[in-house]
C-alpha cells in the first residue's frame, strides 16, 4: 500500500474512532454519578474532536487554509491529557482536590499553545525551522510534550498507588485502568518517534480510543453494584435510616436515598469522595474516621450548621473472616423530633425544679413582710451558734417589737397596720449585712440574727435602725403619725449558749425596754456564771 493510499484508509478510520469515542462519551456521561466517570467523557469528547479533525486533515475536505484542520486539531489534543490527569484524582477518591482553581491551572498551557499555534507564521515556535518535511518540532512543541507527559506521569503515579493500596474488591478494576495510561502512551511515542513506515501519520487517537475503551470497560464493568446483593434496592433504599458504604480508604462507595436527604446532598456529590469531606460542613461534632475504633466503631451526635437538625450517627469497620479492616459503613438517623422532646422535658425539668425552690422558699418566707418565717430562724440560729462555738466567735440577736400596734390597728385598721408591719421590715433588710438572718417571729414581733456581731456593735447598730423607724411618716384619716418599737438584744455566750437562752434573754429586755417606757434598745442581763 502506498503512502498516500493508506492516508485516505487513515482518514476514514479517524472518522470511525470519532464515533467510537462519541459513544464512550455517552456511556460514560449516562454513568456520570461513578467517580472518574465526568472527566472520562470530558476526555472521550476531545479525542473525538481530535481524531474528527485530524481525519478532515487528512482528507479533501474543504479548508480555509492548507493546516485549518491540523490546527483545530490541538483544541481536542491538549484536552486529553488534562482531563486524563482528572481522572485520576477522582477515581482514586482524591475528588476534593478537582476545583475551579485547580481547572484554571490545566487551562493556562492550552490556551498558550493553541495561540502560538494559530500564530505561528510569525514566530515558529510550533513548527520549527522552515523546510521540515513535518510541520511539528518547535519549542512550543516539545514542551507541550513535557507538559502533556508530566500530567500523564503523575496520573500514572496517583494510579498505581491506588491500585497498591486499595482493597482487594476494587483491585482489579485499578489495574485496568492503570493500563490505560502506557496503551496511550505507546500510540503518542510511536508517531513522536516517527517509528512506522509513515512517519506523517499520527497513531495518537488510536491509543488513546483503545485506553477510553480500557478505561470505559474497568469503571462500569467493575463498578459497585455488581458487587452489592440483589436485595439492595429493598434493603437500602426502603431504610428509614440513611446508610454510607465506604471501602478502607475511607471513600464513599454508595449510599441510600434517606442519606442523601439526611445530608441534603445528591449521589452524585457523595460517591466518590471522603467520608470526612462530606461531613465537614457538620463542623466540629463531625468524627474523625481515622480514630474509629476497629472493633468498637464509633458513636456521634450531629448538628446541622444552623443548629435545627440533628444526626444520630454510628461508623462501624467492615472486617473479614480474618479480621482485617475492609472498609467503614457509617448508619444516621434523624433524631431532630427526638432532640426537641428531650429539650422539652429538659424544659420541663427546669421549671418544676424552679417551683420546688419556690415552694420551699415561700415555705419558710412570711408571705407578708417577705422575711424569713420562724421556722427558718429556729434552723439558723442554731447552726450559726454551732459555728461560734467551733470558732471560739460571737453572736448577737435583735427582738424587736412595735410599739402600741394594737393601738394602730383597732384606730385605722388592719390596712394601715399590714403597711407599718412592711416598713418596719423593708427597712431592717436595707440595713442588715451579708450574713445578717432578719425573720418575722410572730404578730408584730422580729429577730435579727447577727453573725459575728459583738454585743456593743450589735447595740449600735439596732439603736441606729430605731431612730430611722422614728422618722418614718404613716398617712391617716386624721394626719401623719410616727410610731416606734421596742428591742431587746442578747448576744452569744453573754446571755447563753443555746438558741432558746439567746430567745428568751433578747425577750425579756425587749420587754424590759416596753416597761421603761418603750422607743428604746435594752441590752439583756447576763447569764449568772
Amino acid at each position: 500500500m502506498t503512502e498516500g493510499e493508506f492516508i485516505s484508509f487513515y482518514s476514514v478510520v479517524q472518522f470511525i474512532v470519532t464515533a467510537l469515542a462519541l459513544s464512550v462519551a455517552i456511556v460514560a456521561w449516562r454513568r456520570k454519578q461513578a467517580p472518574g466517570a465526568k472527566p472520562l467523557a470530558v476526555m472521550a469528547i476531545g479525542q473525538a474532536f481530535w481524531s474528527l479533525c485530524y481525519g478532515l486533515q487528512l482528507s479533501s475536505a474543504v479548508r480555509p487554509e492548507p493546516l485549518f484542520w491540523f490546527k483545530l486539531m490541538f483544541v481536542g489534543v491538549v484536552i486529553v491529557p488534562a482531563s486524563f490527569f482528572v481522572f485520576s484524582l477522582e477515581y482514586s477518591g482524591r475528588g476534593h482536590l478537582v476545583n475551579r482553581r485547580l481547572i484554571s491551572l490545566l487551562l493556562i498551557e492550552p490556551v498558550l499553545l493553541n495561540l502560538s499555534i494559530w500564530t505561528d507564521p510569525l514566530h515558529r515556535l510550533f513548527s520549527g525551522p522552515p523546510g521540515q518535511k513535518i510541520a511539528v518540532g518547535g519549542v512550543a512543541f516539545w514542551l507541550h510534550s513535557a507538559y502533556s507527559y508530566s500530567l500523564l506521569i503523575a496520573a500514572g503515579v496517583i494510579l498505581f498507588i491506588y491500585w497498591r493500596t486499595c482493597s482487594p474488591a476494587y483491585r482489579t478494576q485499578a489495574f485496568i485502568i492503570f493500563l490505560g495510561l502506557p496503551i496511550a502512551a505507546s500510540a503518542n511515542v510511536i508517531t513522536i518517534f516517527r517509528l512506522t513506515p509513515w512517519p506523517a501519520i499520527d497513531f495518537s487517537p488510536l491509543g488513546t480510543l483503545a485506553s477510553s475503551f480500557t478505561l470505559s470497560y474497568a469503571l462500569f464493568r467493575y463498578r459497585l453494584f455488581d458487587l452489592i446483593p440483589f436485595a439492595r434496592e429493598v434493603v437500602m433504599e426502603k431504610m428509614q435510616d440513611g446508610v454510607l458504604i465506604c471501602d478502607k480508604d475511607k471513600r464513599i462507595v454508595d449510599l441510600n436515598e434517606a442519606a442523601g436527604k439526611l445530608l441534603g446532598l445528591k449521589a452524585t456529590q457523595t460517591v466518590g469522595k471522603l467520608l470526612e469531606d462530606v461531613l465537614m460542613p457538620w463542623g466540629k461534632q463531625a468524627p474523625e474516621v481515622e480514630k474509629v475504633d476497629r472493633t468498637q466503631g464509633e458513636k456521634k451526635i450531629l448538628i446541622d450548621p444552623a443548629g435545627v437538625s440533628y444526626l444520630d450517627l454510628r461508623i462501624d469497620p467492615l472486617m473479614d473472616t480474618k479480621g482485617r479492616n475492609q472498609g467503614y459503613v457509617a448508619v444516621m438517623r434523624d433524631i431532630t423530633e427526638l432532640k426537641e422532646k428531650e429539650e422539652q422535658l429538659k424544659r420541663n425539668l427546669e421549671e418544676i425544679q424552679f417551683l420546688q425552690e419556690r415552694l420551699k422558699e415561700e415555705a419558710i418566707r412570711d408571705p407578708l413582710t417577705n422575711l424569713y418565717n420562724r421556722r427558718l430562724l429556729e434552723e439558723t440560729l442554731r447552726r450559726e451558734l454551732a459555728r461560734a462555738e467551733r470558732g471560739a466567735g460571737c453572736l448577737s440577736i435583735a427582738m424587736i417589737d412595735l410599739d402600741h400596734f394594737k393601738d394602730v390597728n383597732d384606730k385605722y385598721g388592719h390596712q394601715l397596720g399590714d403597711e407599718v408591719l412592711k416598713a418596719l421590715a423593708d427597712l431592717i433588710t436595707s440595713q442588715i449585712r451579708a450574713g445578717d438572718i432578719a425573720c418575722r417571729y410572730g404578730g408584730e414581733e422580729f429577730i435579727v440574727i447577727l453573725p459575728d456581731a459583738p454585743l456593743q456593735s450589735a447595740l449600735e447598730r439596732v439603736e441606729e435602725w430605731r431612730k430611722m423607724f422614728a422618722e418614718i411618716e404613716f398617712t391617716t384619716p386624721s394626719g401623719p403619725i410616727n410610731l416606734t418599737f421596742s428591742a431587746g438584744v442578747a448576744s452569744y455566750p453573754e446571755h447563753g449558749i443555746t438558741d432558746k437562752e439567746l430567745i428568751s434573754a433578747a425577750d425579756m429586755a425587749m420587754y424590759a425596754a416596753k416597761l421603761a417606757g418603750r422607743n428604746q434598745v435594752v441590752e439583756a442581763k447576763k447569764v449568772p456564771t
